[in-house]
């Protein structure tokens, strides 16, 4: 009995509208009682001041520039922001895991 079904199908791809792409500098998570791996992706970086006080300085008598910092507010330390949570089922986990090896293979090969 011969098959009707055709021996290939195209996949388009499209980009939804709150599509971007971020820079992750870690990963944080485990698996869920829902049994999915739960992946939460973070990038580090350095507090920005909630509020900055500047010396203004006279320029050609009738228009000011800023100066030197005078003082900061804010938070202090680091923080660690956390872009965007992924769960995922263990068939789709294999297939990234296995597709992370084939790219990590292939900057390995580039060195």
């Amino acid at each position: 009995m011969e098959s009707n079904l055709p021996d290939q199908i195209d996949i388009h791809y499209q980009k939804s509208t709150d599509y971007k792409t971020i820079t992750s500098t870690g990963v944080f998570g485990g698996v869920t009682s829902a049994a999915q791996v739960d992946l939460n992706f973070f990038v580090d970086r350095v507090v920005i001041p909630t509020k900055m006080a500047h010396r203004l300085e006279l320029v050609d008598g009738n228009a000011y520039t800023l100066g030197e910092v005078v003082s900061s507010e804010g938070k202090t330390g680091s923080i660690r922001e956390v872009q965007v949570g992924i769960l995922l089922d263990l068939h789709i986990a294999i297939g990234v895991r296995d597709w992370l090896n084939d790219k990590i293979s292939q900057l390995q090969a580039q060195r």
